[in-house]
């Protein structure tokens, strides 16, 4: 007897690293989020620090790049949010705050990296 000839197709997971990118300024966050998909980078917007946190628990990314000052949830919220679920995920936050004392807060609850606006995206 011959075997199916009908073929099932198998989905191949894909490799991109999934990217959380969260940013009020929806101009800012579109140019971020393009040049990251260029990178090949599966990439997940949000426009606020609770919309970020739902889609964190859905999504569970790779990594996550937040704004600090947003409507609903500051990104230092939402970084101890985050902190509470997971240790380990990398958290870097996109601010145009320079200032030390800033970075050091930010650090505190939980950020890994600091990217200081305004910046180049290659």
């Amino acid at each position: 007897r011959r075997a199916n000839s009908t073929a099932v197709k198998k989905e191949v997971p894909e490799n991109k690293p999934t990217i959380l990118l969260v940013d009020d300024d929806n101009t800012l966050r579109l140019l971020v989020k393009s040049r990251l998909e260029k990178d090949n980078s599966r990439v997940i917007d949000a426009g606020d620090g609770e919309e970020a946190l739902e889609k964190f628990h859905k999504s569970r990314p790779d990594i996550v790049i937040s704004d600090v000052f947003m409507p609903k949830m500051d990104g230092f919220e939402l970084c101890r949010q985050i902190r509470k679920h997971d240790k380990r995920v990398p958290i870097v936050m996109l601010t145009s705050m320079n200032d030390v004392k800033d970075r050091i807060k930010g650090l505190d609850a939980g950020a890994d990296d600091y990217i200081v606006k305004p910046f180049a995206p290659k």
